[in-house]
């Protein structure tokens, strides 16, 4: 097998497999801030599969819950408008947000435009 770079050539290729095997279900994404695309192909030059690296954005918040309702929803309009100002400034299409708390994740979908994701999420912490 070898790894290398993709080029401009491998999108048509890339774009049949995900329409094959993907579509409805991954999203080819956006190429706005990514890092690295790679294509792994076999020893007869097939591919196997392409991978991009993309920056994103996690957001961690740490709220004083002895607040009132009212100054924690202000706070989270204000903090809104910042991050999306942020990311945008920073062309990033996309921030996350992980909770364990269902009423703050209703609060954020509702009012705020965030969409539950129905998926596993991994991480690797790099030391």
């Amino acid at each position: 097998m070898i790894i290398r770079s993709v080029t401009p050539e491998d999108y048509k290729k890339v774009a049949e497999i995900h329409d094959k095997y993907w579509k409805g279900h991954l999203e080819i994404p956006s190429q706005a801030g990514r890092i690295t695309e790679i294509i792994v192909e076999d020893d007869n030059g097939e591919y196997v599969t392409y991978a991009m690296m993309k920056l994103w954005a996690e957001i961690m918040m740490i709220m004083d819950q002895s607040q009132s309702q009212k100054n924690k929803i202000e706070a989270l309009k204000l903090l809104a408008q910042a991050i999306e100002m942020t990311a945008r400034k920073n062309n990033l299409t996309e921030y996350h947000v992980f909770t364990n708390n269902q009423s703050y994740a209703d609060i954020l979908m509702k009012h705020f435009g965030f969409q539950h994701m129905d998926t596993l999420v991994l991480r690797k912490i790099l030391e």
